[in-house]
């Protein structure tokens, strides 16, 4: 069974898993669309850094893989690219490879504005980061950075069970990249603040979702449609 809750949490169970409600316990199948279903969380993190090969994933690192998971192109097991036009934000990324590893060669490209047919508009000049070291690339899979293409990313599984300041870093990264800030008005207030993160990856974003709810704050996940392709 799939169980869909307000704000689009999921819960896939057993037809015979029992869930608490307003009205005590029921199992999934019994369940329908007036229950009122208890919803609780864990606030508890990891205290334990986690150290592969020698590399410690710790926040810089942590910050790194937000920023990568959200703007790095990591499917290939023979490096990483990062493509954008945020400059400031591809500076920081060079400046946290240099930082972290100081042996590894990187390379970096500019292009000029162009014409994109696909928006029939002129887009801004665009950077590009590479990193091309297949030692490197392995260690950082192990640490959770699997070789996944954009609508297959996932959170790192060991981000999951790092201490609160390096899953803070991570999401720190990850907003930075594809997050969104802004103000909207609705029926009760004029001036609201939101924050929403967009991504291909319907996983990475049913992880978010679980993720940040551990900082005691409910999310809606939503899905919209794509002008260019489904």
């Amino acid at each position: 069974y799939k169980l869909i809750f307000t704000g689009n949490y999921e819960l896939i169970c057993s037809d015979i898993h029992k869930v608490m409600t307003n009205n005590g316990w029921k199992y999934a199948k019994d369940l329908n669309i007036n229950d009122l279903v208890k919803f609780s969380y864990s606030k508890n993190f990891s205290n334990e850094y986690i150290t592969i090969d020698n590399i410690k994933l710790d926040e810089k690192l942590g910050f790194l893989f937000g920023l990568l998971i959200s703007e790095g192109a990591i499917s290939s097991k023979h490096s990483i690219k990062v493509k954008m036009t945020d400059k400031e934000c591809l500076d920081l990324i060079e400046q946290n490879f240099i930082e972290l590893f100081p042996d590894i060669n990187i390379c970096r490209y500019e292009y000029p504005e162009h014409f994109d047919k696909r928006w029939n508009t002129i887009c801004k000049p665009t950077y590009s980061l590479q990193v091309c070291n297949i030692e490197l690339r392995k260690k950082l899979a192990k640490l959770g950075l699997s070789y996944h293409k954009a609508r297959d990313k996932e959170i790192p599984h060991y981000i999951l069970q790092s201490p609160k300041s390096v899953v803070t870093a991570f999401l720190r990264g990850l907003f930075w990249g594809d997050g969104s800030a802004f103000k909207y008005k609705c029926k009760l207030r004029d001036n609201n603040f939101g924050i929403a993160y967009y991504s291909g990856s319907e996983k990475l974003c049913n992880q978010l979702q679980t993720l940040i709810t551990k900082y005691g704050i409910f999310v809606t996940k939503f899905s919209r449609p794509s002008k260019l392709s489904r």
